[in-house]
């Protein structure tokens, strides 16, 4: 059987994201790592010269390159629509940072782009590519939880990563929106209200306009009803800066999933700490955990084109949601969130 030839790709982004999307490119055998794009020349050169490749400062030169077929972008959320949208519509397939977008009017654009341009679209829902989430979702489908009656989820980080964050996103949209789909993918039912509140005491006081957390109560398309948490909260001293739950309670059985521990603790220099193993494990040097599963499926299904394993809709489903919450936050009283028209896990 011939081989095909390695999918030519190139890295919207040079920060922290955007060089974690280049190595797993860059260490995948399928794939043809040829272009870094940033508007920073510094940044951007630095980056395009750790992977053996190009740097050029736009899109629009990107674009013009011959022979690029896929695109991943790791720009900040608000800026998703903007980069993405001229990728779509020139009809390059595209893998985009979670979430979508940082809002539902702009994830419409940019399911409209892709339709415009024939391209695919794909939104970096890591979690779908971790082993824990998918035991609970085949535990799900093989009848373990029954009627689904009520679950809860959080994901906590330290507060640093809100610092960093400058107040250019929500704690929604960095950290809560993995478990917004995760919790919605798992059971097969769509949140379809909320109703949400928030506090800011912390981060203000380090001169971040930002929300230390997001507490949610939400209403599935069944009846079945749950509690969301998200912060960027976490002190310093806390052994991990990954703190992850979430429990789901039906008629038949309960499902939980508990990330306290990596199954390694190190105590040194008078602190606790647990590696992380799932996210970007290392073996023999190279990335082998989802992250690179994630690339992996995105190079293999652009290549042969088989479905995305994170429909469109799912992820505009995710968006949604989050601008419910955020409606939420803001009238303090309950909002329903807008209606897609597929039921979760497929795609329009």
């Amino acid at each position: 059987m011939t081989q095909s030839a390695p999918l030519p790709a190139a890295v919207v982004g040079a920060g922290i994201f955007g060089r974690r999307h280049a190595r797993a490119l860059h260490e995948n055998p399928e794939a043809d790592l040829r272009l870094i794009v940033d508007p920073d020349p510094s940044t951007g050169a630095a980056v395009a010269a750790e992977f053996g490749c190009r740097h050029v400062t736009s899109v629009e030169d990107a674009l013009a390159e011959p022979g690029i077929e896929a695109f991943t972008v790791a720009v900040p959320d608000r800026l998703h629509h903007t980069v993405t949208e001229p990728l779509l519509r020139a009809g390059r397939a595209v893998l985009v940072e979670k979430p979508m977008a940082h809002s539902l009017s702009a994830a419409q654009a940019m399911r409209e782009a892709a339709q415009a341009g024939g391209a695919r679209l794909m939104v970096g829902q890591l979690f779908r590519f971790d082993g824990r989430y998918l035991a609970m979702r085949d535990a799900v489908l093989a009848g373990a939880l029954g009627e689904f009656l009520h679950g809860s989820a959080s994901r906590l980080s330290f507060s640093r990563v809100g610092v960093r964050n400058k107040g250019n996103s929500s704690v929604l949209w960095y950290l809560g929106v993995h478990e917004v789909d995760a919790i919605q993918w798992i059971t097969g039912e769509r949140i379809v209200a909320v109703s949400a509140t928030r506090v800011a005491k912390h981060l203000p006081t380090l001169g971040v306009d930002s929300e230390d957390a997001i507490v949610a109560l939400v209403r599935f398309s069944s009846g079945a009803v749950g509690q969301l948490c998200f912060g960027w909260s976490l002190a310093e001293h806390m052994p991990t800066g990954l703190k992850i739950g979430m429990e789901l309670v039906g008629t038949a059985g309960t499902i939980e999933l508990n990330t306290q521990g990596s199954g390694v603790t190190i105590w040194a220099e008078g602190r606790t700490s647990t590696p992380e193993f799932i996210y970007s494990a290392e073996v023999d040097r190279r990335l082998a955990g989802s992250l690179a599963a994630e690339f992996g499926h995105f190079v293999r299904a652009v290549r042969d084109g088989s479905d995305f394993s994170v429909p469109v809709a799912d992820a505009m489903a995710n968006v949604a949601v989050n601008d419910a919450i955020l409606r939420s936050v803001q009238s303090g009283a309950w909002q329903d969130v807008a209606p897609l028209d597929t039921p979760a896990g497929q795609d329009g």
